[in-house]
Parts: C-alpha cells; sequence; structure tokens
C-alpha cells in the first residue's frame, strides 16, 4: 500500500536523493518500492493501492518539469504529485494484468491526520478549519483505504473514494478520475521517466 505522504510544504525541497520532496515521496518513492516487491505481488496475484487526493484533479503535470524547478507552489507541487501516483497506478493496472497483479487508485476523503502542518499559514489555518468542519477520523479513512484493498474490482478506470459531500466524505466506492489521469501519452510518459529517475526496472512480458 502506497501511503506515505507531504503536503503543501512552504518552499521547494530536496530529499537526500536529490528528489524534490513532493514528487519523491507522492510519487517516485511509490514506484521504485513497488517495483522491488512486484515478485511478492506476482508470487500472490496480489493488489496494490496507491493513495492519491482530490487535488489530483486541480493540475496538469508537465513531464519536463517534475522536480518544479521551473515553477513551484506548496499546492500546486502536492496536487500534481498526488496525480503522477493516479497516473502510476492506473497504468500499473493496465500492464499488471499480464502478470496477475492488480492496481488501483484510492482518494481516502478529507482526513484529519495533520499532513497540512507544513503548509503556509493562510492554507495551513484554512486546512485545519475544514478538517474541524468535514474531516474524517483516521479509522473512517482507513476503511476506504480498506476497500480499495480488499473489495472493490481493479477495472481499467477504477478509482475509489467517498461517494458524497464533493468526495470528501462518505461511503466507499467508485469515482470518476480526472481526465489528467486519462491520457494515456501523460501515463506512458511519466512511467518512463519514473524508470529514468529511479533505475528501476520494471519486469513485465
Amino acid at each position: 500500500m502506497n501511503v506515505a505522504g507531504v503536503m503543501a510544504l512552504p518552499k521547494r525541497t530536496l530529499a537526500k536523493d536529490g528528489f524534490e520532496m513532493h514528487m519523491g515521496t507522492n510519487y517516485f518513492g511509490h514506484f521504485a518500492l513497488t517495483c522491488r516487491l512486484l515478485p511478492l505481488f506476482r508470487a500472490a496475484r496480489g493488489r496494490v493501492v496507491t493513495v492519491s487526493a482530490r487535488a489530483a484533479s486541480w493540475y496538469k503535470l508537465d513531464l519536463t518539469d517534475l522536480q518544479f524547478g521551473k515553477k513551484y507552489g506548496p499546492m500546486r507541487a502536492y496536487g500534481l504529485s498526488k496525480l503522477a501516483g493516479l497516473l502510476f497506478a492506473t497504468e500499473l493496472n493496465g500492464r499488471g494484468t499480464t502478470i496477475g497483479v492488480s492496481s488501483i487508485g484510492v482518494d481516502p476523503g478529507t482526513a484529519k491526520t495533520g499532513i497540512q502542518r507544513h503548509a503556509p499559514g493562510a492554507v495551513r489555518w484554512i486546512g485545519e478549519r475544514l478538517m474541524d468542519t468535514i474531516g474524517y477520523p483516521l479509522d473512517r479513512v482507513a476503511d476506504t483505504v480498506v476497500f480499495a484493498a480488499t473489495v472493490a474490482k481493479a477495472g481499467p478506470e477504477a478509482y475509489i473514494g467517498p461517494t458524497t459531500m464533493i468526495q470528501s466524505r462518505g461511503s466507499p466506492g467508485y469515482i470518476k478520475l480526472p481526465k489528467a489521469a486519462l491520457e494515456r501519452d501523460m501515463r506512458e510518459g511519466l512511467w518512463q521517466r519514473g524508470k529514468a529517475l529511479t533505475g528501476v526496472r520494471y519486469d513485465f512480458p
């Protein structure tokens, strides 16, 4: 389950391995880890679940600027990294069917995780007020993620999330993929960039 995440760091920050922190944590790390674990998923005919977010639908990814060296904004970096994760989940599902591995993305909803604690002042304040008003406790958020992992069918365009209140909360079910996640050329391009920048190689027939 690809669930590690950072959100809205005020300044562009690089991790020790040189990746921009949002993309490194929310996408490249998941891409590389999944590759390393793929033999286990293959043996068990398992499922890979990648946690995305509502913000994945707010921006369009530029494959020439995955490190945000040209343009950086805290929420933009977060949203694009979550879109990258969703593109990965969708592409992996298509490729993984050849070896019995399924993949699905999930938006857990608005959750009281404290992930917005690094955001700039105004963004953090608004986020905290939203959490107080519509945020889920962690156990309810887990329900949506577990549904994606165990119950849902991972079809070609499957995406799981809360089905009420603009995907903020509610019973888990199938929700619409952002348009950007349906762009085959974008999914393929990001996949190739992921391999090039992480050095991992997926062994598909």
